[in-house]
């Protein structure tokens, strides 16, 4: 499981991570919004390809199709405000997993989440929540948020959401109890 840190690249342009050519795209214009105390993480998914990265969210978790392996992104600094979920940025950290392109309720698109990437991303979100003194009910998703600000439901990783949450949970109760150890330190502060 690798990791890379962008959070410093203020241009699109073309990364190399593990051998996985990662595409930045950069289009944040909220970056220098102060985040604020980090209260939750709202988890999504891009809705493009496996490689496409955005710094509106704070991680991305792009794909490697050939390798079947998975990559965690920091695309934002843990101050910078990321503009992942409509008048609800403020504390809020976002995660996305890269893909769905196309995707609607009956077809999941040409990129599909997949297992490697379920798996990394509730790793880090384990990791992420419990470095940070967050409970597991501070984990939700786009589709939450939305309901709670009383926009329009978006099905933005809610297809996944009962499986994912499953791993985040036992991820995070493994780590808190020491069976498992920390992959993810060198990503998880500024």
């Amino acid at each position: 499981m690798g990791y890379i840190d962008l959070s410093d690249e203020h241009s699109d342009g073309r990364h190399d991570l593990d051998g996985l050519d990662v595409v930045l795209e950069v289009e944040n214009d909220q970056r220098s919004m102060k985040l604020g105390k980090i209260k939750r993480v709202i988890v999504h998914w891009t809705g493009g390809s496996y490689r496409m990265v955005h710094d509106v969210y704070h991680y991305c978790v792009p794909y490697d199709k050939l390798k079947d392996k998975a990559h965690v992104v920091k695309l934002l600094k843990l101050t910078e405000m990321g503009r992942h979920a409509f008048k609800a940025n403020t504390g809020a950290v976002g995660i996305s997993l890269c893909g769905m392109r196309n995707a609607v309720p009956s077809n999941l698109g040409e990129a599909p989440l997949t297992k490697a990437q379920l798996e990394v991303a509730a790793q880090f979100v384990a990791e992420f929540a419990l470095f940070h003194k967050l409970t597991l009910e501070a984990v939700t998703d786009h589709y939450q948020v939305d309901i709670e600000i009383g926009r329009g439901e978006k099905q933005d990783i809610r297809i996944y959401w009962k499986e994912f949450k499953a791993l985040v949970d036992s991820k995070y109760n493994a780590l808190k109890s020491g069976a498992a150890k920390f992959q993810y330190k060198g990503i998880l502060t500024d």
